[in-house]
């Protein structure tokens, strides 16, 4: 069932997060933005980023920060950091632990940079760039970035491991941001993804 409190049940319309599935998306917008001659994949963030030009993370590639090859990111943002400013100190201050291209670390900071990179060379926020340009050009019309209210009453709740609800992602949570599925059972279409953003105050919601 969706909800273990009201006891809706699981329909063709109910919304579920995909989590980590959802770094797909990222990568596939990255390349939209590379065949729209908008950045290359060759490029590193601080063409993008002014203010991480100089730094460690400004010798890395996007591929590098798309296939986790960076030089060795945590698996998630530290638990300290809880906004915009903080967020971009710790990437300004993140020193390698590897040659990039060396090693591969499955880390959410690497993924998500990518996001605010590609989002800054399509001068558009992140949402927009994959609910209008990404998510439209793959037919997935019932996607969204942010749910619409309408939409909220089939948005399926999660569980942790005791059993209790929870909400979706923080910036210490799941990924560089949530993702929900369609699942339309019975019918030959493909499911209708959505991801959901983290609050906007941390990088414009692509965290």
């Amino acid at each position: 069932m969706a909800s273990k409190k009201t006891e809706q049940k699981i329909t063709e319309d109910t919304i579920f997060e995909i989590g980590s599935v959802s770094k797909t998306f990222t990568a596939t917008l990255a390349t939209y933005a590379q065949a729209n001659g908008q950045l290359s994949l060759t490029d590193s963030p601080g063409k993008y980023l002014p203010q991480l030009r100089g730094t460690s993370l400004d010798k890395v590639t996007l591929v590098n920060l798309g296939t986790h090859t960076a030089g060795g990111f945590p698996l998630q943002v530290p638990d300290a950091i809880g906004n915009t400013g903080q967020l971009m100190d710790y990437f300004k201050a993140w020193q390698p632990a590897h040659v990039a291209g060396t090693e591969r670390s499955y880390a959410n900071p690497s993924i998500g940079m990518l996001g605010v990179v590609v989002a800054k060379s399509m001068q558009m926020p992140f949402e927009e760039a994959m609910e209008q340009q990404l998510f439209r050009r793959l037919g997935m019309f019932d996607s969204f970035i942010n749910v619409p209210a309408g939409k909220m009453p089939l948005y399926a709740q999660g569980y942790n491991r005791n059993d209790e609800p929870v909400m979706r992602g923080s910036i210490t949570g799941n990924g560089p941001y949530e993702a929900f599925v369609e699942f339309p059972a019975g019918k030959n279409n493909p499911p209708h993804v959505h991801t959901q953003s983290l609050p906007t105050v941390v990088l414009s919601g692509v965290f």
